[in-house]
């Protein structure tokens, strides 16, 4: 049984964001120093969200210490570790922002583009989401991790009629009030998470903004390699693709 723990204080903000976090203890502290800097400088009242999954590394302490020091951070600890996918989850619930965002430690994606996502929930969207595949993105990444996540998109779209280019890319803004509706839906508790909730959404009908972004794999650094085992996760995802499949066909999604 998993249990959470939740320190933090209790003023309202307008905008949250959420740094789900497993074995980031190298670069936890300078990540969060970024995303403080910009958010103060752009968005006030913010909260930025650690979401500690149970880590081996020392990240908890790292959390903890920086949480402890700085009233802008709240961290939520996982006493057992839960998936990225639950982790976001349950920040989203905690969340007190109008707004809430996540993204991954490594700040692969660019910080300036924060305000695309922020304007694309002004303008209505539900879900605002940063693309690597879309017209106009710039990516640096390994050839043959291209290559897996080019196809996994284009077998989600072609699947679910999909609109989006990009499901996976860990930038990603949300309307609280409207997400509420749909995180219950959601069954997937680690890297399929993103294409559930975002396939869900269309099929609720619910606005999504995607925009092209500058990415850079791990940040543009290797503190720390990337937790996605590319064969091992295509096969469980593929798995998951058709299970959200045949919830969709029998009308078994609640709410629909």
């Amino acid at each position: 049984m998993s249990y959470t723990t939740w320190t933090g204080a209790g003023d309202i903000m307008d905008f949250s964001v959420i740094l789900p976090v497993y074995n980031e203890s190298k670069r936890l502290a300078a990540s969060v120093g970024k995303v403080e800097e910009y958010l103060r400088k752009n968005y006030s009242p913010f909260e930025v969200i650690i979401v500690e999954d149970n880590s081996t590394d020392g990240s908890y302490d790292v959390a903890r210490h920086i949480a402890s020091r700085d009233k802008n951070v709240v961290l939520l600890h996982n006493e057992s570790r839960l998936g990225r996918g639950a982790s976001v989850d349950a920040a989203l619930k905690k969340a007190r922002g109008d707004y809430a965002a996540y993204m991954d430690v490594d700040l692969a994606t660019d910080l300036s583009y924060v305000k695309l996502l922020v304007d694309g929930l002004d303008k209505g969207a539900s879900v605002s989401t940063g693309s690597r595949y879309m017209s106009g993105a710039s990516v640096k990444r390994p050839l043959k991790r291209r290559i897996a996540s080019r196809s996994y998109n284009e077998m989600v779209r072609l699947l679910f009629k999909s609109r989006v280019m990009d499901h996976q890319c860990g930038f990603k803004g949300f309307n609280k009030k409207d997400i509420a509706k749909v995180l219950g839906l959601v069954h997937d508790n680690h890297w399929f998470w993103d294409t559930e909730l975002l396939v869900i959404c269309q099929a609720l009908g619910m606005k999504i903004f995607e925009f092209p972004v500058k990415w850079e794999h791990n940040g543009g650094n290797n503190l720390n390699p990337s937790k996605v085992k590319v064969f091992k996760d295509s096969v469980t995802m593929g798995r998951k693709m058709l299970e959200l499949k045949r919830r969709l066909a029998t009308g078994k999604l609640a709410g629909i």
